[in-house]
């Protein structure tokens, strides 16, 4: 797994890339854990998968895991660029309707920012 992050306003952006399994899933939880600590009072982040083709148990547990903490802090988190793969995944697990999903960065950031 290749990860980068950046920001877009007040917008924490994760790039992914490759597959996340195995450990990979502890190092995503710890880029999330330190982009909330640093996001202040009402983090934002988006998830760009653009490129990532496959996430096992334990990246989804980093996003949940992300998703409980923001919501913590009174704050957003979505997802942009999800292959059908990841998107059924999300479904089978239930977990779909806990992410924005967005078509691009622009309506992502306008959406977060607010």
């Amino acid at each position: 797994m290749e990860l980068t992050f950046r920001k877009n306003g007040v917008v924490i952006i994760f790039n992914l890339k490759g597959n996340i399994i195995g450990p990979d899933g502890l190092k995503l939880r710890e880029a999330f854990q330190k982009a909330i600590e640093l996001g202040g009072d009402t983090v934002r982040i988006l998830v760009n998968l653009e490129g990532t083709g496959m996430m096992d148990s334990s990246a989804l547990g980093a996003l949940v895991n992300a998703y409980t903490h923001i919501q913590q802090k009174k704050g957003r988190i979505g997802i942009m660029n999800a292959s059908a793969n990841i998107e059924k995944l999300l479904s089978l697990a239930k977990l779909a309707q806990l992410f924005e999903q967005f078509p691009d960065e622009e309506a992502a950031v306008e959406s977060l920012s607010s």
